[in-house]
């Protein structure tokens, strides 16, 4: 649980969900309830406080990846057809060859 209490102090101080995700924890929410509910009072919460942001900020960055996605998806889809208006155009100009012929 000092794993979570200094990745929460760090990230109070910097507001940064990419370093908090890149840690790696992965620790059991019945352990970490348990662990809060032994603490005074006032260090509850203020850890509540602490996993409160950190849940409103994963909660922007997946909103952040979800435009991201679909900007990527959007760009994927016009690349696509492009590739198919060129080659229908590519088709086109082989059939009018073999007409001239």
């Amino acid at each position: 649980m000092d794993q979570l209490e200094k990745l929460l102090e760090d990230f109070k101080t910097d507001q940064d969900i990419k370093k908090f995700l890149q840690s790696g924890i992965s620790l059991d929410p019945e352990n970490i309830q348990s662990h809060i509910q032994s603490l005074p009072l006032d260090k509850q919460t203020e850890i509540q406080s602490q996993l409160s942001s950190v849940m409103k900020a994963l909660s922007g960055y997946i909103e952040e990846l979800g435009r991201e996605k679909d900007a990527i998806q959007d760009q994927i889809d016009g690349n696509l057809k492009s590739a198919q208006a060129c080659l229908s155009y590519g088709s086109t100009q082989d059939i009018s060859k073999k007409k001239r012929e």
